[in-house]
């Protein structure tokens, strides 16, 4: 025949004699109809979802016509699960079939089928090459779990902890954690849900001990294993009272600590020159270490510039120089200004000036390490150059709303107060000149200033802004001007 089909021969009648040349047979005789089935058994697995938690996962063995002859032996594991026990279970489908090996460890199974392990129909054997399923990982075990914890004694009400898994886990959550320590009111903060290097950050409101738990079987690996097995602690940790280190500003006698005009004059007309570095530790009462902030009054003095004047930036020499200003100056002037500089680690502050210039800096307090003062490295959070002036000549125009949280550093809530530059740019203003007030916005517009300026001139001051609950600080002026603040510190509001 040509193809696959049915098969049935008929003789007809007639169709043949005897030796006395009678005809036969009388009708048509037919034998059994047959069927031509010349194609090859081919399968395809379906796996389950790989990791699993059980040693006897349910596979898929399905084929593309009816077949006859799979056993057991005709299927084997080529994973690292070991040899594996096989059942095999006929389903609705005549063409599929469920496999259900049995391994005896974790590890990956993958399990074979033999070349020519079963017939069709027609006794036509297939599939004609060896068969392989996707590997599946078997996972009946959740690993270890390990505390990191802070050292035995810490000066505050807080700690902190790192859970080590052995395998990524899911669904940690605070509440399955417990302190069975002496400190009372602790609050669990949990860094991420799942991974498998978790942190714990542990607040309590009272001092004592401090033993965190992981409950047992509070969390899962990939395949569903939960864990640990038992109640797993850290150890154990004391919170204890330590003395205050002073949260406000400390002040001085006011002292000079920097002349340039026994050195020379520092900076370029054309801004090319490098920052200075002066180190305040020791200088003019304060102390030789732990200096979050000073308190100056920087004045500059004979200044060279173009027509295009200068500035002078104050920062913390580690934190590289920030696109800010704390004086602008023209040729020939004399300007002071208040200063709250950050320090950084080593005790440095820089100075940078665009235009060559003296500069004088006095000091009349500091802000200690772990102050209630918050330094940032200084960044221009608002410049109404891009945006237009704010004010109007007559004093009618309704304050501008500026919203501090999260902008250059500053967090996303809880700010008592924000350490500011604010600079006034190219003012118009009548003859009676202007000013500017910052305040919080809820607080409504004080009878107070901030900055006083006359037409034309640009004028910086520092400014310690209180915000209001909802982050808000408002620029009220008298005179339409351009207006610039540089955040550089905040007080939080505990």
């Amino acid at each position: 025949c040509a193809g696959d089909g049915t098969v049935t021969i008929t003789i007809n009648s007639g169709s043949v004699t005897d030796n006395a040349s009678n005809a036969g047979p009388s009708s048509g005789v037919s034998a059994a109809t047959v069927t031509i089935d010349s194609s090859i058994p081919s399968a395809t697995w379906s796996e389950p979802s790989s990791p699993t938690g059980t040693r006897t996962p349910t596979f898929v063995l399905s084929f593309n016509q009816s077949i006859s002859g799979l056993v057991a032996s005709d299927i084997t594991n080529i994973g690292s699960a070991g040899t594996c026990s096989v059942a095999i279970n006929s389903t609705a489908d005549p063409t599929s079939y469920e496999v259900l090996p049995t391994c005896p460890s974790d590890g990956t199974i993958q399990l074979s089928l033999a070349t020519g392990a079963v017939d069709n129909s027609s006794m036509t054997s297939g599939p004609t090459s060896i068969t392989e399923s996707n590997p599946v990982v078997i996972d009946t075990n959740f690993l270890s779990t390990i505390w990191s914890s802070p050292s035995s004694t810490t000066g505050s009400l807080t700690a902190s902890y790192i859970i080590n898994f052995g395998e990524d886990v899911f669904n940690l959550a605070s509440s399955d954690l417990t302190n069975r320590g002496t400190a009372t009111g602790c609050m669990f903060t949990v860094g991420a849900s799942s991974g498998t290097s978790i942190s714990v950050s542990v607040t309590c409101t009272t001092t004592g001990t401090l033993e965190v738990v992981l409950l047992a079987n509070s969390t899962t690996d990939a395949a569903g294993n939960s864990g640990p097995a038992i109640d797993t602690a850290a150890s154990s940790v004391s919170l204890v009272s330590v003395a205050s280190t002073p949260t406000g500003l400390i002040t001085l006698s006011p002292k000079r600590i920097m002349d340039t005009r026994s050195t020379g004059k520092i900076g370029s007309r054309t801004g090319t020159a490098a920052s200075t570095t002066f180190n305040v530790y020791s200088k003019g009462g304060l102390p030789a270490s732990g200096i979050n902030a000073v308190v100056l009054n920087v004045t500059v003095v004979d200044p060279e510039v173009g027509n295009e004047g200068g500035y002078l930036s104050v920062y913390p020499c580690a934190s590289g120089l920030p696109d800010v200003s704390n004086l602008n100056f023209t040729n020939g002037t004399t300007i002071p200004n208040t200063v709250i500089a950050p320090v950084d680690p080593s005790g440095n502050i820089c100075f940078y000036s665009y235009g060559k210039t003296h500069v004088l800096t006095d000091v009349s307090g500091y802000f200690p390490t772990g102050s209630s003062l918050n330094t940032l490295s200084p960044k221009r959070i608002m410049d109404t150059r891009s945006t237009g002036k704010i004010g109007s000549r007559t004093g009618t125009a309704a304050s501008t709303t500026f919203n501090v949280y999260s902008k250059g550093g500053l967090p996303a809530s809880g700010i008592n107060a924000v350490v500011l530059n604010v600079t006034v740019v190219d003012p118009e203003v009548g003859n009676e000149g202007g000013y500017l007030s910052v305040y919080p916005c809820a607080s409504g517009l004080p009878d107070v200033s901030n900055l006083n300026f006359t037409n034309g001139t640009t004028i910086p001051n520092t400014v310690i802004a209180p915000v209001d609950p909802s982050g808000n600080i408002c620029f009220y002026s008298y005179g339409k001007t351009h207006v610039l603040a540089d955040v550089s510190g905040y007080f939080p509001t505990s």
